[in-house]
Parts: structure tokens; C-alpha cells; sequence
């Protein structure tokens, strides 16, 4: 259906241009509603990325996955244990040799009242 659309609005050779820039749409939506005014996801990734090198794809799975995380969160009523934890991960994390992430057991506690909460799938 797609590709039928994109054919009747667009010339062909435009077709790999849309599908470009509209498979990365949703990224980037999601990206920008995340990094508000500099903080929040959209501002640690970016801040995650600058410390250890990475590039924007490093960037946007670091959006994604706290994006899942947070919607997991939120669909099984733990929105406010994630806002807590993220909150600290978010003030706590530094970048110490090439790694951004908080020191070890800041935000431990914040972590396990999520973790008791909700079913996040995984080791984060």
C-alpha cells in the first residue's frame, strides 16, 4: 500500500529519498519529543553518545530502549518508579573513562522499587 502511494505522489526517482527520510520519521519524532530542552532521554542519550563516541544510530538506540523502557513502565502502572529512576539516572551519570552512566549504587534504590514493579523483560 505504501509503495502504491508513494509511486502516485512522488516520481520514482524520489522513491528511495521518501523511504529514507520516512523510515526514520518515527526516530526521529521520538527523539525530539524525548529531548525536550536539552534533558530528559533524548538529553542523556545525547549526552551518553558525546562521552563514549558514538554516532546518531548510537543515539537513537539509546532513545528506543529507553522509550520501550518507559512505555513497559507506564503500561503496567510504574511510570512514576521509572520517572524516579531515570530522574537519578539522569542528575547522577557523569562520563569517567569513556562511560556514562552513575556511580555504582546511586541510584540502586530507585532501581529495585521499579524493578518490583514492573516486568521490564531484561537486565537493564
Amino acid at each position: 500500500m505504501l509503495a502504491s502511494v508513494e509511486r502516485s505522489i512522488f516520481p520514482i526517482s524520489n522513491l528511495r529519498f521518501v523511504r529514507a527520510v520516512w523510515g526514520r520519521v518515527p526516530v526521529l519524532a521520538a527523539a525530539l519529543a524525548l529531548a525536550g530542552c536539552g534533558g530528559g532521554i533524548g538529553g542523556y542519550c545525547y549526552e551518553a553518545v558525546q562521552c563514549e563516541g558514538g554516532n546518531d544510530l548510537d543515539e537513537d538506540a539509546c532513545n528506543i530502549a529507553f522509550q520501550e523502557m518507559a512505555d513497559l513502565s507506564d503500561i503496567q502502572g510504574c511510570a512514576s518508579e521509572f520517572d524516579e529512576w531515570f530522574e537519578c539516572v539522569e542528575e547522577e551519570s557523569r562520563c569517567n573513562d569513556d562511560h556514562y552512566h552513575p556511580d555504582e549504587d546511586s541510584c540502586g534504590s530507585q532501581w529495585e522499587r521499579l524493578d518490583e514493579c514492573a516486568d521490564l523483560g531484561g537486565d537493564f
